[in-house]
Order: C-alpha cells, then structure tokens, then sequence
C-alpha cells in the first residue's frame, strides 16, 4: 500500500517537476527563516535576563548626611527599592582608579571629587 503512495509521488514529481521545485524551495526557504527567527528571539531573552540581573541604582549622598540619615535611608530604600550598598568616598576613588588603569591619567586631580553613594541592587519585578 505505501509503494503506491511514494509510486504516485514520484510518478507526480517528474511531471511536475518546476512546480515540485517550488514546493521545496519554498519550504527550505520557510524552515530556514523560523529558525533563524527563532534563534535570535532565545539569543534576545539570554540577553535579556543577562540585563536584567545587573540592574542597579545609585544614589549619591551629600556630603552633610549624618549617620542616622544615612540609617534612615538605607531603611527605606530596602524596604521600596533593594538592597543598598554603602560606598564611601575613598571606595569610589579606588574603583574608578582601578577601571581606568593608568593613574597618570588621575595625577591631575588634586582631591577626591567623587561624592559617597548607595548602590541599590533593584528587587525584581512580580
């Protein structure tokens, strides 16, 4: 009974043989597109949560907070924001000291500009 079915196929194949062309062409050609289409919606998710896991806020302090401010408002960012991370003044040197790599290119600054800061982890959304 199968013979039959691929005897037909055949037989129908070779008399039409542009249109059977077509047909496969066309559907290489579909497969081809879903899957590069697929391929890069799971490329742009992977990014995506990659991101999505780096969020973070910072929130620079004067340089006048006290630390019972400064308590206060690791308390409420916490409770509205995330996890907050204290960074004092000479923190923030040595970091930007350490991703810039040449400290010749710092000798020119007389004192430390940088203001302290909190840096918020964001909590994820529900």
């Amino acid at each position: 009974m199968h013979l039959y079915y691929w005897r037909e196929a055949w037989r129908t194949f070779h008399a039409q043989r542009g249109l059977a062309v077509t047909s496969i062409f066309s559907l290489a050609a579909l497969l081809t597109l879903s899957g590069i289409f697929l391929l890069l919606d799971h490329n742009a998710r992977q990014a995506l949560n990659a991101i999505g896991d780096r969020r973070e806020m910072i929130v620079y302090l004067k340089d006048e907070v006290s630390e019972a401010q400064l308590a206060e408002l690791m308390d409420k960012v916490r409770q509205y924001f995330g996890e907050p991370t204290y960074v004092d003044r000479k923190q923030a040197w040595d970091e930007l000291s350490r991703q810039i790599g040449d400290p010749d290119l710092l000798s020119g600054v007389e004192d430390n500009p940088l203001p302290a800061s909190l840096r918020v982890r964001l909590k994820p959304e529900p």
